[in-house]
């Protein structure tokens, strides 16, 4: 049942209508920053799965394909569980059950280690690269969607703001969110 709702095979009717009626909702300008960044992160996210959805057989939630991507990214060193678990910030419980579901679709394998049997390092396998290679090709679509709504001038902008805002994001704990009084006004 679970796994059904991660995947988007199975909503409750508050949750559709959550959906369609976010996505439909017009955003204002003077709206708070926080809510328009999350707006926007939703609606791609939500154009991103249903459009690979129609791709892919076996389509996996979005977090799934970031560990796919890293995966990828790290092809020419081992990368174990707990290289995840770091690199992602996931508990060992979280990471496992990803791990069980990602190897148990066909998306990835582990493969034990000759010099500690206990290791198991973590490749993609031929179903993983292929996902991965669609996926691109549906982010390179949404991406090219998003660039011909700006100038070139906007893209360079938004490119700056939402760098500044994820670096000053990093820095920061959630503490020092509560209680930082920076007198820039609202987010």
């Amino acid at each position: 049942m679970y796994a059904n709702r991660l995947y988007g095979n199975e909503q409750s009717e508050d949750e559709l209508f959550f959906k369609r009626n976010v996505m439909r909702m017009k955003l204002n300008s003077n709206d708070p920053l926080l809510f328009l960044l999350m707006s926007v992160e939703r609606k791609t996210k939500s154009l991103f799965h249903r459009r690979i959805s129609e791709i892919v057989q076996d389509p996996i939630a979005v977090s799934y394909g970031w560990i796919l991507k890293y995966l990828e990214h790290t092809k020419d060193r081992p990368v174990y569980q707990r290289d995840i678990e770091r690199q992602f910030h996931l508990a060992r419980s979280t990471v496992t059950t990803m791990m069980k579901s990602l190897e148990g679709r066909g998306y990835i394998k582990r493969q034990s280690v000759e010099s500690d049997a206990r290791l198991k390092k973590i490749v993609l396998t031929e179903k993983g690269e292929e996902y991965l290679r669609l996926s691109e090709e549906v982010f390179d679509e949404l991406n090219g969607r998003i660039r011909a709504i700006l100038s070139e001038d906007e893209q360079k902008k938004l490119r700056s703001i939402l760098v500044k805002i994820n670096d000053g994001l990093s820095d920061a704990d959630s503490s020092d969110l509560m209680t930082e009084e920076n007198g820039k006004g609202q987010v």
